[in-house]
């Protein structure tokens, strides 16, 4: 089982006391919110670090105004003259 990293040193025992669910030969015990006396010990057997993730930030286009909307007209096209 693979949890985040707990404050144990590699090879010594780690207890879980807050448990959700217990499977005991088929009798699930399901807590609200946790199973109440239940406890798990686990071995932790090493720590290891996960793989490095890219992350990106995006700054603010340099240049206009924050809030800035450029300004356009709509046209109608006029009547025209073909007088050759």
């Amino acid at each position: 089982m693979q949890v985040e990293r707990l404050e144990t040193e590699a090879g010594k025992p780690f207890t879980f006391d807050r448990v959700l669910l217990v499977n005991n030969d088929g009798k699930l015990a399901v807590g609200s919110p946790t199973v109440s006396g239940a406890t798990i010990t686990a071995d932790v057997v090493s720590h290891i670090r996960g793989e490095k993730k890219l992350t990106f930030k995006k700054k603010a286009p340099q240049g206009l105004p924050e809030n800035h909307r450029p300004s356009s007209g709509i046209d109608r096209g006029a009547d025209q003259d073909n007088q050759a």
